[in-house]
C-alpha cells in the first residue's frame, strides 16, 4: 500500500517527513529560495542552505529538519 507505513519499514526521519511536507518546503523556498540554494541529503539526513554573497565567500547552514533550517536562516541576519 503506497503511503502507508508498515512494521517492516523503518520510520521516517524528520528530514524525510519534511520532504513529503510540500507545504512547509514551499514556504521555506518561497521565503529564502531567492538568496539560498536549499537541498536535502538523505545520508546523513540533513537539510542544507548554501549561498555565495561574493565570489570568494560561501555561507552554509545545516539542520536536521525544515523548522530548524528556517529558524537558522531567519537568524542569519541577511534576511529573506
Amino acid at each position: 500500500m503506497t503511503g502507508h507505513h508498515t512494521a517492516a519499514e523503518p520510520p521516517l526521519t524528520r528530514g524525510e517527513a519534511d520532504v513529503l511536507n510540500r507545504g512547509k518546503l514551499a514556504a521555506v523556498l518561497g521565503t529564502y529560495g531567492g538568496a539560498w540554494s536549499i537541498t536535502y541529503s538523505a545520508d546523513p539526513p540533513v537539510w542544507f542552505a548554501v549561498r555565495r554573497p561574493t565570489p570568494t565567500a560561501l555561507h552554509v547552514i545545516a539542520a536536521h529538519d525544515l523548522d530548524s533550517l528556517e529558524e537558522k536562516l531567519a537568524g542569519a541576519g541577511d534576511g529573506p
